[in-house]
């Protein structure tokens, strides 16, 4: 069976030739449903908690595809981002997708001014200016490398504005600026290469819609925040 560990979006993007909100955007609660081909199968939710000198951020995403009565796809996983005056500083996150335990821890060496980064099967080094492949800060637009929150691969990425949009979302109207974003491996070329488009609201500091096909569509949808 091939794998869906794509389901969670681990993007994001070079910097782009528009302004985006500081690294925190001041919420406690952001939820996204997370849809297959337009039915609801499964959630990612974010929780946030501050001082006066970090951020934490925890996360929950479960989803669940079935077939016929069989189930294709069964992922859990929940993880800790922690900053300190708004940068980076550890990660850890434990992800079970079907039977398949997976880890990763990222720590970050004042020394060699990197990322250091541990997954279950994948072991590396991130740039100082590179983030996790989150989605409740719209900081992420200005990582030029992207380290995935499930396996702890490194992905480079590019983005391109497609223009500003309506966007309707349970019968609201939201006027976004709509980006393609491609990401790839690192040593890879173009043609390896995915793509996913992104919906950023500008009004309230947040993106609120990301959608992908493979093996399906996918889209995740902000459903609450606060």
């Amino acid at each position: 069976m091939k794998r869906f560990l794509y389901l969670v979006v681990f993007t994001l993007l070079t910097a782009v030739a528009t302004a985006h909100t500081p690294l925190d955007n001041g919420y406690k609660k952001i939820e996204f449903s997370i849809l297959r081909n337009g039915s609801v199968v499964g959630f990612s939710n974010y929780y946030l908690d501050r001082d006066a000198q970090s951020l934490t951020v925890n996360k929950t995403t479960h989803s669940k595809v079935t077939a016929f009565g069989i189930t294709l796809l069964k992922l859990t996983s929940h993880s800790t981002e922690l900053f300190k005056d708004d940068k980076l500083v550890s990660f850890k996150s434990h992800t079970v997708e079907n039977s398949d335990e997976k880890f990763v821890e990222v720590t970050y060496d004042k020394n060699l001014k990197k990322y250091l980064v541990n997954g279950a099967n994948f072991k590396s080094e991130a740039s100082q200016s590179s983030v996790v492949g989150n989605w409740w800060s719209a900081s992420i637009f200005d990582a030029n490398e992207i380290i995935s929150a499930f396996t702890g691969t490194v992905k480079l990425s590019s983005t391109k504005l497609v223009g500003k949009e309506k966007l309707y979302l349970d019968e609201k109207e939201y006027s976004t600026d709509h980006y393609v974003i491609t990401v790839r491996d690192r040593g890879k070329s173009d043609g390896d290469s995915s793509s996913f488009d992104v919906w950023y609201y500008p009004e309230a500091h947040l993106i609120i819609k990301i959608a992908f096909s493979k093996h399906g569509d996918w889209e995740y949808i902000v459903k609450n925040y606060e």
